[in-house]
């Protein structure tokens, strides 16, 4: 998915330059975290590399707490728990 296909308050939207920079839709991405579904479908949607990068931080308790603590990832919580 390229940038064209964003509109103006997607651009501005954490969890849509999340998904825009992994190539996923922001809207099934929001949609997967919601229903509980959100592992398996970054696992589907990511490619190999950024997959094992994610489970790399999600699996070490430092990295994913420093991840966590940054204002990008509580933003992105933030939004997540508004939608």
């Amino acid at each position: 998915m390229n940038s064209s296909n964003f509109n103006k308050n997607q651009q501005g939207d954490p969890v849509g330059k999340a998904a825009q920079k992994a190539g996923i839709d922001p809207q099934e991405l929001k949609k997967a975290a919601h229903s509980g579904r959100l592992e398996s479908y970054l696992e589907k949607s990511l490619s190999p590399e950024l997959s094992k990068k994610l489970k790399s931080v999600l699996s070490d308790k430092k990295a994913l707490q420093s991840l966590l603590d940054s204002p990008q990832s509580k933003e992105l919580l933030r939004r997540f728990g508004k939608d």
